[in-house]
């Protein structure tokens, strides 16, 4: 009998800038950046669930960690989103935990199917999320 994985953890890149919870954007461009940021997601969530052969649980927590370049690399990701603050930074991945829906490692992302756990953030690496999902 073969164990499930207990935990998974893959990444994706930071959102657009677009999907900042802040941003002042027409909502067509809102609208295109989101549809490709859960594309993406969907994409790298697929992959790994593949790879890892996991089993979607009836119950998940899923936790973020950002990797954000030093402000004074900012520049070389324009297009990135650099979230300041932890409730703008899950505001603006929304399209993500829609994608993590699509590729079905998690049932859904209600109150019943999903907790979030930590969101955390290191300024020495980057850009991407560092996803992180574990049955409860």
């Amino acid at each position: 009998m073969e164990l499930q994985a207990v935990t998974l953890v893959f990444r994706v890149g930071l959102p657009p800038v677009e999907l900042s919870p802040n941003g002042r954007v027409h909502r067509l461009e809102k609208a295109r950046a989101a549809r490709e940021y859960r594309a993406e997601a969907r994409i790298m969530a697929s992959g790994a669930r593949v790879e890892s052969r996991w089993q979607r649980p009836a119950r998940a927590r899923l936790s973020l960690h950002f990797g954000l370049l030093d402000k004074r690399a900012r520049h070389v990701v324009k297009t990135s989103f650099h979230p300041r603050d932890v409730d703008n930074a899950v505001g603006a991945c929304k399209a993500l935990i829609d994608g993590l829906r699509d590729a079905e490692l998690i049932v859904d992302d209600n109150w019943a199917a999903l907790e979030l756990g930590s969101v955390t953030a290191t300024f020495e690496d980057g850009p991407w999320v560092e996803v992180r999902i574990e049955r409860v």
